[in-house]
């Protein structure tokens, strides 16, 4: 609630503010410009904001309730802290076969086939755990599901950091992330 009422607010004013980029020395590298034209990025930053927003609450809220769902599913007490803690293992995973694609498959590819997983995930939880009795066939489908989960959050993780610079180029994203860090450094 407060970054909807109070963070949006603040960041689209500062957002509006024109930003003059100074040439500066002409031997210093040059920017990047990015994916998207000067027109698109208002409307890509803001819907980059909104999918970092959703992608935390889904990547560390959920995770909290995953025991919890578990032994409401009918599972054992270990079993279900085994399974939640599967995770972490295939986040590690992710981020180790995005670190050997950078620079040869895009970004926004990388985020947009970790996206399509998170759907999945939900499918095949509510598969075992609505329609399936306790027992090995629960345990791995949901063994399924929590590999393909950590996966997803693995992924985005590392792309959420790099995507920016792939859509805005360096300059584009530096400016508008200057605006919105003036809120911290003005106190």
């Amino acid at each position: 609630a407060v970054q909807v009422l109070v963070c949006l607010p603040l960041a689209n004013v500062l957002i509006r503010a024109p930003v003059a980029l100074d040439d500066g020395d002409a031997s210093a590298p040059k920017v990047a410009s990015g994916q998207l034209s000067d027109a698109q990025r208002r409307q890509g930053f803001w819907l980059l904001i909104l999918a970092a927003g959703f992608s935390g609450l889904v990547s560390w809220g959920l995770p909290l309730f995953f025991v919890a769902m578990f032994l409401q599913g009918g599972m054992e007490t270990g079993m279900a802290i085994f399974l939640a803690s599967v995770t972490a293992y295939f986040t590690f995973l992710a981020r180790i076969i995005d670190f050997a694609l950078s620079g040869k498959v895009p970004g926004v590819r990388i985020v947009a086939g970790a996206s399509l997983m998170s759907p999945v995930v939900f499918v095949l939880m509510l598969l075992a755990l609505g329609t399936m009795p306790p027992g090995l066939a629960q345990t791995a489908l949901l063994a399924l599901a929590m590999g393909l989960y950590g996966m997803a959050t693995g992924l985005i993780a590392t792309s959420r950091a790099t995507l920016p610079f792939e859509l805005f180029g360096s300059g584009g994203y530096a400016s508008m992330l200057g605006k919105l860090c003036l809120l911290y450094t003005s106190r």
